[in-house]
Formats: C-alpha cells, sequence, structure tokens
C-alpha cells in the first residue's frame, strides 16, 4: 500500500475528467499562443484569436457542465470582475488587453493543472480554498476577460458562438469514441 502521508492529494485519474481537463488545458495554451502572436498587430491573427476563443469557450461550457459549477456563483464573480482594474498598466488600450487576457489564461491554466495533479476537491495550500473554487473563480475570471476581449477586438461573435457549438459537437463525438458509447 503506498504511503500517503507524504502526499494527502487525490491526483484525478477518471480517464473522463482527464480528457475533459486536458483538453481544456490544450486550448488555453492554443488562445495564449493567438493572443501572444497578435500582441504586435492585434488584427494580423484574428481568425486564429477567434477559433482559439470559440476553442476555449466551448471547453469551459463542458467543463462548467460536467463538474456542475454553479453558474450563479460564476456570474457573481464576473460582475465583480468587471468592475475590477485587472491591469495596472491602463485601461482601454491593445497592451493592457492581451497583457490582462494571458494573465488570466495563465491562471485558469495553473488551476486546471491543479486539479489534475491534487484532485478537484482537494486543498490548495497557497489559498486554503478547495481546487473545485479556485476552478470556479478562474473560470469566471477567464470568461468575464474573454468576453471583455470579444467586444474590444471586434471578434466576430457569430462565428465564434458556431464554432463553440460544432467544437462541443465534435467533444460529444470523441468521448462517445472513448467511451465506446453511441455518438449523439
Amino acid at each position: 500500500m503506498p504511503d500517503t502521508t507524504m502526499n494527502p492529494w487525490t491526483p484525478t485519474t477518471d480517464p473522463r475528467t482527464l480528457r475533459r481537463l486536458g483538453k481544456l488545458q490544450e486550448e488555453l495554451g492554443e488562445l495564449t499562443t493567438a493572443v501572444a502572436a497578435s500582441i504586435e498587430n492585434p488584427y494580423s491573427h484574428r481568425k486564429a484569436f477567434t477559433d482559439e476563443t470559440a476553442d476555449v469557450l466551448a471547453q469551459v461550457e463542458l467543463a462548467v457542465a460536467q463538474f456542475d459549477l454553479p453558474r450563479d456563483v460564476m456570474a457573481m464573480r464576473m460582475s465583480e470582475s468587471l468592475h475590477m482594474s485587472l491591469n495596472p498598466v491602463g485601461r482601454g488600450t491593445t497592451p493592457s488587453h492581451h497583457t490582462s487576457l494571458l494573465r488570466i489564461l495563465g491562471v485558469l491554466q495553473a488551476v486546471v493543472a491543479r486539479c489534475v495533479i491534487q484532485g478537484i476537491e482537494e486543498i490548495d495550500p497557497s489559498s486554503g480554498k478547495t481546487n473545485r473554487v479556485r476552478f470556479i473563480e478562474a473560470v469566471a475570471d477567464t470568461l468575464t476577460q474573454v468576453n471583455k476581449s470579444i467586444g474590444h477586438f471586434s471578434l466576430d461573435y457569430n462565428a465564434i458562438r458556431l464554432r463553440v457549438t460544432e467544437k462541443k459537437r465534435q467533444m460529444a463525438e470523441w468521448e462517445a469514441l472513448c467511451t465506446g458509447a453511441p455518438a449523439p
């Protein structure tokens, strides 16, 4: 029997949860890359920025559903985030939007990794909060910043919503392949 005194956490081992968190982590990384690529010219990478934004939104929506995250708590957090200055550099400038989005994406990436390593119900020793609470906060902050960026960079919201729907359909197909269940 393994010694658990050195590691009191329960790492995530459920294949479905690992797939969901892994795919979210992948899409967060791809959006981070698209944002970073667009720093010099925010409109030169519009397609990648739009597509990756949609991909992250799709994965977040699926995670919210799978982990039964409380939408009312996230909505309250998003409302609070809208009133906070997320960037000391300056408000309304393109570099500040890039910086804020990159920072928020990084936070969610770290929280997702912590959920895999420690388990979603475990306590984050640095904050004293459960990883689930940290995940809820990071998702809400990410949604707030992504929505601000969609408006700031004039990304095509309709194209984003269409891609979100398609990505969720593809994920349902992929999940069916992984589990052997019939595709929806």
